[in-house]
């Protein structure tokens, strides 16, 4: 079987900030042809409403020419194993108590709870805390943690600021890390701290709905790697023209800036993303969409394909 071969390459370093923001910690998308030395242009949106349509404008033209992209994201696409039974109960979208459909698989159903319970406005502002708060509280489970102190973060009972076990709720069934963070070993902070020091919580808090909408709106052209191609060499077969998949700069090493280009960490990190997929692209991207990995962390009771996810280039 062949390997793939993308025209364009997208990617995307998010931001889970409460207000519009740019430059450092913000919001940054490079975007570049497949081709070695093709120039590679970064945007610097301020919320995640323009982000957004950023990434539809660029799909569109793409669509518009035939052309095949892959969008890369740097938050995760899943939770660690057993988080989509713990919420299965409560219903999507809102509310609880409604079974989930039978063919729904686990991700997908993660993603519709998400995407029902985290709301936003278009200057960012968002519920992130409180829906963490409501999960934890409906599922009488200690999923999450983590969160400001004082005024009106107080009131969120049912998120702890500590990694504690809130009276009234049981323990957190889930591993703290997917199998893919720990194979990645780059020190990773697991989904469900949202608060205190580096965390990546809130950034999946608020990407997955953002990945919902951009899944819907590109449909059927968009698929998700590795949840609706498998593991394969080539997930652009059947047809398939857009690959939506979890990639996390961290994972390869910073070139020097070129001139010209700004100094700032996040802008220089999708532009390492371009750079390194441009280099598995000329080499026939060995392994990178059908990890050794992902095999092993079956047997061992994960659930890659189902329900956590993959890394992009985590072999």
């Amino acid at each position: 079987m062949g390997s793939p071969a993308f025209d364009e390459l997208v990617m995307v370093d998010w931001s889970a900030a409460s207000s519009p923001r740019t430059g450092r910690d913000s919001i940054w998308v490079a975007h570049g042809a497949a081709l070695p030395g093709a120039p590679i242009r970064t945007t610097n949106p301020s919320t995640r409403q323009a982000a957004f349509d950023a990434v539809t404008e660029l799909l569109e033209q793409a669509g518009g020419a035939g052309r095949a992209v892959l969008v890369g994201v740097d938050f995760s696409l899943g939770y660690p194993v057993g988080f989509a039974e713990c919420t299965a109960a409560l219903a999507a979208p809102g509310g609880r108590g409604r079974p989930d459909p039978p063919d729904r698989p686990a991700w997908k159903a993660t993603w519709d709870l998400l995407t029902a319970m985290v709301v936003e406005a278009a200057d960012n502002a968002n519920n992130r805390f409180e829906a963490a708060d409501r999960i934890n509280r409906l599922t009488g489970t200690a999923l999450f943690w983590g969160r400001p102190q004082g005024g009106v973060f107080d009131r969120l009972r049912w998120l702890p600021p500590r990694r504690v076990v809130p009276a009234g709720l049981r323990p957190n069934p889930c591993r703290p890390l997917r199998a893919t963070e720990r194979a990645a070993g780059v020190g990773i902070r697991s989904n469900f701290q949202l608060f205190g020091g580096v965390t990546v919580g809130g950034q999946v808090l608020t990407g997955i709905p953002w990945a919902s909408r951009l899944l819907t709106a590109f449909r059927p052209r968009m698929v998700v790697w590795p949840f609706e191609t498998g593991f394969v060499a080539d997930p652009l077969a059947a047809g398939r023209r857009v690959v939506l998949a979890e990639a996390w700069p961290s994972l390869f090493e910073a070139p020097a800036t070129p001139a010209g280009i700004s100094a700032v960490r996040d802008e220089a990190q999708v532009r390492r993303v371009i750079l390194r997929w441009r280099q598995a692209q000329s080499a026939g991207w060995p392994g990178w969409f059908d990890p050794a990995g992902a095999a092993a962390a079956a047997v061992a009771g994960y659930r890659p394909l189902e329900e956590e996810g993959w890394i992009l280039g985590v072999s």
